[in-house]
């Protein structure tokens, strides 16, 4: 019977019909051989005392089969309309979470109603519920809700929905299960049957003795029996055949997902999010063909089957700083924690490895260049986590990115330029603090610091240093230390001959001259930890407060100068804000140390866990899933999607990108005295001076 409950519409109601049909034709046959021997007056006489009977039986018995039938099948959409609100329950409980958990718990969720509209109705069919995919997607989907529940960080709030949910999830298809599991009674179904073929016999002989003219009442009754067992067996099946329950709510809700719908930093009334493929994005063939013939360029990202998702990463690799390797075990964490632990193992996105390619920047403009244009030859490269340098990015790396619709995401560069109405270009943002802040806040330090003597500021010619002091400059005199004084040192070959620069030990006898109140040194190792070497040794700066900035705040200049370091402050993030949020204390920080062997070397690692993130993020909203699991994205709605990040908590902060590349809105930008650095400390230290600014607000927007 199930080969027929199986059937289309269409062809059960023709099987039935010809059935029907043929048995009834064969049926009046012998009944007129009958009749020419005599015995049809007294059989029809017989069969029409019989016929209401009949009916009233035939009706009963398929009435009650239709109903029951029917119910179960209001039943079983029934239930899919509560698996998708609990669905719905999981996804929105999910706020309150870190960032990358809410992520990884919505696409386990969007994984298993995949599963359930794909493949759950060909098993339930089949009998076979344990072939179907939903059943791992739900076993990993509750393994890794339970998990998080166990966790020290996750609020009681989302855990507890989330659990709740995720049960009601589990009994609703097991519901399913069983009800896919119940057969149609056929002793009921047989005796409708019967009943039926007494009907039409009845009929027949009624007929036969009523005359040709009522042979049409005779075999309508044939065509409704036969519609009305047809009815039976299409309705028996709410995973096969004609009468199917509905798989809507299960697709609606799984789109809803992929757009983002029920991730907390989107905005939810958003009405076209940025998941379908624009006019701009062709197949890659095509594309290749286009910008060979220089009709176009190749703006769709192709990802096939089994090809891993490829994000490019450019850090600083090739000096003494440890900043670009800081900044690239951020990547890899994000990475690592697609899978929703810090275990050395990556994780999977949608079904794809994720594969970095890192590429030494260099420090300077001309690498960075060639890097990013290496980099961007990689095969259907998503994006960029980087550069660790301004002078890397500014005109060199971002340039030649955008050129090519390749998103930039930075996690170290400062630099204000970067963003500015003149500099900025359309494919470059970035998840750390504008230096506007930190020159800000390194100034209203300064402005506490007694007397009226002048302050210093040393820049080194590098794009960071440069801007980095401007702002300071600028901002200590709005705040009333006229007394500026400012000097460029250079050392090493890879800083260009600049007019006016002198060497560290010059710079230190200059600056003992004027025996400022504090001197500030925003600049990259090792020629920072030179010059705080000079300065120190200097008798007449042993009462100047001695600055350093985040991109020297690192275990490099602590381990080089030792003691003489004590003293020393380091403006940077207040990493208190990180150790506030429980998810980077209690989760991460533990996997940097079993990494690393020991905490963190430097401050970018959040940052670039942050960037890293975002572009994956990006892609879960704007890729188009293809048949098989390959993936089709536009790069500008990539971009899109960056932008419509609102509040994103990351584990450096919240973050929300505009369109000049500004993720990072506002900073609290926190000055440590050393050696109580936080880098290269288990616990946080508290700091000597913190402050929190918006970028509105130094811009003098807000």
């Amino acid at each position: 019977m199930t080969w027929l409950i199986s059937l289309p519409g269409p062809a059960l109601l023709v099987v039935s019909l010809v059935a029907w049909v043929a048995f009834a034709a064969a049926v009046n046959r012998w009944l007129h051989q009958r009749s020419a021997a005599g015995s049809g007056e007294r059989a029809g006489t017989v069969a029409a005392a019989y016929m209401t009977a009949l009916g009233s039986l035939f009706a009963i018995l398929t009435a009650f089969l239709i109903n029951a039938e029917y119910q179960s099948l209001r039943q079983t959409n029934t239930l899919i309309a509560d698996e998708s609100a609990s669905a719905s329950q999981l996804a929105y409980s999910t706020e309150g979470l870190p960032a990358a958990d809410v992520e990884r718990v919505q696409d386990l969720l969007e994984a298993y109603l995949e599963a359930v509209e794909r493949d759950e109705w060909r098993a339930l069919a089949s009998d076979e519920p344990e072939n179907s995919r939903a059943f791992t997607a739900l076993k990993e989907l509750k393994s890794e809700v339970f998990e998080i529940a166990t966790s020290s960080y996750a609020p009681a709030a989302s855990t507890d929905g989330m659990q709740e949910a995720v049960s009601s999830l589990t009994s609703t298809r097991r519901e399913r299960v069983a009800i896919a599991s119940q057969e149609l009674p056929v002793a009921l179904v047989a005796l409708s049957a019967l009943a039926g073929v007494a009907l039409v016999v009845n009929a027949l002989v009624v007929t036969l003795r009523a005359g040709p003219r009522y042979t049409v009442v005779a075999w309508g009754i044939v065509v409704v029996v036969a519609l009305d067992l047809a009815a039976i067996l299409g309705i028996a099946g709410p995973f096969r055949g004609e009468f199917q329950a509905s798989r809507d709510p299960v697709a609606s809700l799984a789109q809803e997902l992929r757009d983002g719908r029920y991730i907390p930093w989107l905005p939810g009334d958003s009405p076209d999010p940025p998941s379908r493929v624009s006019a701009a994005c062709v197949p890659a063939e095509q594309a290749e063909q286009d910008a060979a013939d220089g009709a176009g360029r190749p703006d769709c990202i192709e990802i096939g089957i089994g090809e891993p998702v490829r994000i490019g990463v450019l850090a600083w690799l090739s000096g003494d700083s440890s900043a670009g390797e800081d900044a690239l075990l951020g990547s890899e964490l994000a990475v690592d924690y697609l899978d929703g632990r810090f275990d050395g193992i990556d994780g999977q996105l949608l079904g794809h490895d994720v594969v970095l390619s890192v590429n030494d920047e260099g420090c300077t403009p001309e690498v960075g260049r060639t890097a990013a244009a290496s980099v961007a030859d990689e095969p259907d490269l998503l994006g960029v986590v980087g550069t660790t340098c301004s002078s890397a990015a500014l005109g060199a790396a971002d340039r030649t990115l955008s050129e090519r619709s390749i998103l930039l995401v930075s996690p170290a560069n400062t630099a204000p330029g970067l963003t500015t109405d003149e500099a900025h270009e359309r494919f470059y943002f970035r998840t750390i603090f504008n230096d506007l802040i930190q020159g800000s806040v390194v100034a209203d330090f300064v402005d506490r610091t007694p007397g009226d003597r002048p302050v210093a500021v040393v820049s080194d010619g590098n794009p960071y240093s440069e801007a980095l002091a401007d702002v300071f400059e600028r901002e200590a005199r709005r705040v009333g230390r006229v007394g500026v004084v400012r000097l460029r040192t250079t050392s090493g070959s890879d800083i260009p001959s600049l007019d006016g620069s002198l060497e560290p030990s010059v710079v230190a006898d200059r600056l003992a001259g004027v025996a400022p109140s504090a001197v500030f040194l925003p600049m990259f190792d090792p020629r920072c930890t030179e010059l705080v070497r000079e300065v120190r040794s200097r008798a007449a700066l042993a009462s100047t407060e001695v600055i350093v900035a985040e991109a020297c705040q690192s275990t490099d200049l602590l381990d080089t100068l030792g003691p003489a370091a004590d003293g020393v402050l380091a403006s940077g993030p207040d990493v208190g804000e990180f150790a506030e949020g429980a998810f980077y204390a209690q989760a991460m920080r533990s996997g940097i140390e079993r990494r690393l062997g020991g905490p963190p070397t430097g401050v970018y690692h959040t940052y670039a866990f942050d960037a890293t993130n975002l572009l994956l993020s990006a892609l879960r909203r704007a890729a188009v899933r293809l048949p098989g699991g390959a993936l089709r994205v536009d790069r500008s709605a990539l971009r899109s999607a960056m932008l419509d990040v609102d509040g994103y908590p990351g584990v450096s902060g919240p973050l929300t990108c505009r369109p000049n590349g500004e993720c990072a809105q506002s900073a609290r930008i926190a000055l440590y005295r050393a050696p109580a650095w936080p880098v290269a400390r288990t616990d946080p230290p508290p700091p000597a001076f913190s402050q929190t600014k918006t970028l509105a607000t130094v811009i003098g927007t807000g």
